[in-house]
């Protein structure tokens, strides 16, 4: 699939709770258009995660945990990524969001994020920077995937 249009309906805000997690204080829409092909008309589509989500912030190796903090800028795209992991939604009948789905939405909203919170001279470091993440999600992100539930190992 492919995905365009990122955006946000709803102030992102998460809390501290019990072992390190974060919980959602708003509900927040994450609102985007997607196509299965390239030859198939743009669709909207959207997930939302309510308040009181809990998720373990942005995933990273040890010896780049400076570089990435767990709670920071990205923290809105690492939420919805978790989400997707977790629940594999669907954008309509037959059509459930996969892992590889997961991790191009995280990448376009990373995107999103880096456009509307700094504009500036940054942009380029930091869109190096959520590539970088994109390609560790890919890499090393399937033995989250495989671990939740069994239903949904193979959606």
């Amino acid at each position: 699939m492919q995905f365009r249009n990122a955006m946000t309906i709803g102030t992102f805000d998460a809390k501290p709770v019990g072992g390190g997690d974060r919980e959602y204080v708003n509900t927040v829409v994450y609102s985007f258009e997607y196509r299965r092909s390239r030859n198939d008309e743009w669709k909207p589509a959207s997930v939302t995660i309510h308040k009181g989500y809990r998720f373990n912030g942005t995933s990273r190796p040890g010896p780049f945990g400076w570089l990435v903090p767990r709670y920071g800028a990205l923290s809105e795209a690492s939420g919805l990524h978790d989400f997707i992991f977790e629940h594999r939604p669907f954008l309509e009948p037959g059509v459930r969001l996969s892992r590889k789905d997961a991790d191009e939405l995280f990448l376009e909203f990373m995107r999103m994020i880096i456009s509307r919170r700094d504009p500036g001279m940054w942009t380029e470091t930091r869109e190096r920077l959520a590539v970088a993440m994109y390609v560790a999600v890919r890499k090393f992100g399937s033995s989250m995937w495989d671990a939740h539930d069994g239903e949904f190992k193979d959606a």
